[in-house]
């Protein structure tokens, strides 16, 4: 399909091709299940979260994100934009429950009450504080969307 469409000859850009239209695909999936009353209301709120609640957490997460793994790179004795990008790396990982808090040894022989302070502080601030917030707003929006659900399912029928 891929080969006809794209006219290459390369696995690399078929694979690629068929990622995009298998998970495009599965996404119009989800817009014949508004038809119904028991999943309609839960594709608009789900459309709803990943449009509004989801960029607006990454974005206020990015700031935590880009500060930590900066402060550490500079306590780090190391150099170079790959080691930064690897502290961006474990920020994100903590974020998602998997911290490889090993990667910032170096920072804490160097620094090591300063460095602490500054992990605590993140793992407090991202983990705790923001993905609460997350689940806050997401619940927010779908009260929101569940007061007038009846309404925008008729509308999206």
């Amino acid at each position: 399909v891929a080969r006809a469409s794209f006219g290459t000859e390369e696995p690399l850009v078929e694979n690629i091709a068929l990622v995009v239209a298998s998970f495009a695909y599965w996404l119009y999936l989800a817009w014949f299940m508004l038809g119904f009353q028991l999943t309609g209301p839960f594709i608009i709120s789900a459309f709803e979260m990943l449009g509004t609640d989801i960029p607006a957490f990454l974005m206020a997460v990015s700031i935590f994100m880009g500060a930590f793994a900066s402060a550490m790179y500079i306590l780090s004795t190391k150099s170079g934009l790959a080691f930064l990008m690897q502290d961006f790396e474990v920020c994100v990982m903590a974020l998602l429950g998997q911290p490889n808090l090993q990667h910032f040894d170096d920072s804490l022989q160097v620094w090591p009450y300063v460095a602490k302070g500054i992990i605590i502080f993140y793992l407090i601030t991202v983990v705790l504080v923001m993905l609460n917030l997350l689940i806050a707003k997401m619940g927010a929006t779908y009260n929101r969307i569940a007061e007038q659900s009846e309404r925008e399912w008729v509308l999206e029928r």
